[in-house]
Formats: structure tokens, C-alpha cells, sequence
């Protein structure tokens, strides 16, 4: 079995990585990112949702990009360029 702390760490790493990467690649372009929402049927995704979604913010957060947030149509919060 995967080691909780590891995935969450390789997830930010990664998923900033990529921020910077399309940031850097393609300047100009819209940015889309979405939080997660957790699904009943899914034992657990109560609990990891919100550690996904708080790994989502700060990497955003860290970004040297100036973001807008966006209301999405359904539950949780987008962060728009």
C-alpha cells in the first residue's frame, strides 16, 4: 500500500511543476484549475478531498502568476487566468 504522506508530497511537487511549465510554455494562455469535491460512494474522499484541494491552493498560491478565482458552476472553487 502507497504511503499517504509520499503521494500528497509527489502531488504538490508535480502538480506545481506543471503550473510552471504551462505558465512558462505557453504565457498567454487560460489556466484552469478546479478543486476537487468529494463523492458519498467513495469511502474516504471526505477525508483526502480536502487535503488535495488545500495542496491545490497553495500551489497556486506559490505560483509566481497572478490568479483570479472563478465560482464553477458546480460545488468547489476555480482558479482562472
Amino acid at each position: 500500500m502507497a504511503d499517504a504522506g509520499q503521494v500528497l508530497s509527489e502531488f504538490q511537487t508535480n502538480f506545481t511543476l506543471i503550473l510552471q511549465s504551462l505558465r512558462t510554455a505557453l504565457p498567454n494562455a487560460r489556466i484552469v484549475v478546479s478543486n476537487l469535491y468529494s463523492i458519498p460512494q467513495i469511502p474516504g474522499a471526505d477525508q483526502v478531498v480536502p487535503v488535495f484541494n488545500q495542496i491545490v491552493a497553495v500551489s497556486r498560491a506559490r505560483s509566481t502568476y497572478r490568479w483570479r478565482m472563478c465560482t464553477a458552476p458546480f460545488r468547489g472553487v476555480m482558479a482562472c487566468c
